[in-house]
């Protein structure tokens, strides 16, 4: 899946968030399964990374009161 159809999906799913002061924050939950459509977009492109070598980047989904954040793992 490319990366503009795992936008529009989350388009589809929430309110996205363009926040320059908390760049992590990508959405306000609007829907039940926001969080979950959330983990499999961030699955996929962590495992895209892998695929392409880099290793070093890897991200979670994490989810605090109604905001979703997409923040980069700690090694």
């Amino acid at each position: 899946m490319r990366l503009l159809d795992l936008i529009i999906l989350m388009e589809d799913d929430m309110k996205l968030v363009n926040d320059a002061k908390n760049p992590e924050l990508i959405g306000i939950i609007t829907e039940v399964d926001d969080v979950e459509s959330t983990i499999r977009i961030v699955n996929s492109l962590n495992q895209d990374l892998l695929d392409s070598g880099f290793d070093q980047y890897q991200y979670q989904t994490v989810r605090r009161g109604n905001k979703i954040y997409v923040e980069r793992k700690e090694a």
